[in-house]
């Protein structure tokens, strides 16, 4: 008679089941050790492997029968060779190709593959950094600043009256005279540009219209020729005005009258604009007693002081 075992499931006995022990293998559990390389429970390699085959095969076999129908049957085309050799020489002739291999357990990974081909060619490009708040904020700082250095007379601003107007176009016109007068005579150029603007009330005088006469500069000969001076007021031959050819001409008329005649004591103030129209006044250049004041205005508020550096 063959004996029967029995085994206690639990360990009180008034609770106690009988149960014939099994005979059959232990359905191995989720928690087993790590499987070898191609035995996961996910996929197995072996039948994947063996369907990639059939699926070659049966495609090969429809492509004979579409296309290669002509081929005599004794030869047989190897379609899954010749789709592995396809294959091995794609991947090894592309750039930017990374092979990844994962050993161990494949089905704790979240990968379903051993074999993973990641070609970084066809990656996603990687979005543009977004802008610093910091480096706008600088950059926007640095645009005031140069706003601010430009000099008043290249802005055209909202508020300028007709004779700011006036007086700019004037200092566009004329700048680059001013600073070669001032490296040849070495006068200030802010002090030339106030008083031709004074003078000329910014080009626009008779004086400066008919005479290109710029800095009312008075004829004292008693012989002129003709064309060499003209009255604007009476017969009197102080009241007459030189004539000049080009406004050019008015200007370096001026510079060399600074220069050479009793204002180039004034050359011992340098650059210094107030001194120099300060002199100017005390020498007697102008009648008006708010002479200089009025050139330290104008030179101020257009920063016509600029010039001269």
């Amino acid at each position: 008679m063959k004996k029967i075992h029995f085994e206690f499931l639990e360990p009180h006995p008034e609770r106690c089941e009988l149960q014939k022990s099994p005979e059959k293998e232990p359905v191995p559990s989720s928690s087993s050790p790590a499987q070898s390389f191609g035995e996961s429970q996910n996929m197995d390699f072996k039948d994947l492997w063996k369907q990639l085959h059939f699926f070659l095969e049966q495609l090969g076999t429809y492509i004979r029968l579409k296309w290669f129908y002509w081929l005599p049957k004794r030869i047989r085309i190897p379609w899954f060779k010749l789709f592995v050799s396809f294959m091995l020489i794609y991947l090894f002739t592309q750039r930017n190709v990374v092979f990844q291999i994962q050993w161990g357990n494949l089905s704790d990974s979240p990968q379903t593959s051993a074999l993973q081909v990641v070609d970084h060619s066809q990656s996603p490009p990687t979005p543009p950094p977004e802008p610093d708040k910091g480096q706008a904020a600088a950059a926007a700082a640095t645009a005031a600043a140069a706003a601010k250095s430009t000099a008043p007379w290249l802005i055209k601003e909202a508020g300028d009256t007709e004779k700011d107007k006036r007086y700019k176009a004037y200092i566009r016109r004329f700048e680059k005279v001013a600073r070669v007068e001032m490296e040849k005579f070495s006068i200030p150029a802010s002090i030339c540009m106030a008083q031709g603007l004074l003078e000329s009330n910014g080009g626009t005088s008779l004086l400066a219209t008919r005479n290109n006469n710029h800095f009312g500069i008075k004829c004292f000969s008693k012989s002129c020729k003709k064309g060499h001076c003209s009255n604007f007021s009476d017969d009197s031959h102080k009241d007459f005005f030189r004539i000049y050819g080009s406004a050019w001409e008015s200007w370096r008329a001026h510079s060399k009258l600074l220069a050479n005649g009793k204002y180039k004591v004034l050359k011992k103030h340098g650059k210094d604009y107030k001194a120099w129209a300060r002199g100017l006044k005390r020498l007697g250049y102008a009648t008006d007693p708010n002479y200089a004041n009025n050139l330290i205005r104008i030179i101020r508020k257009y920063e016509l002081y600029r010039l001269d550096q």
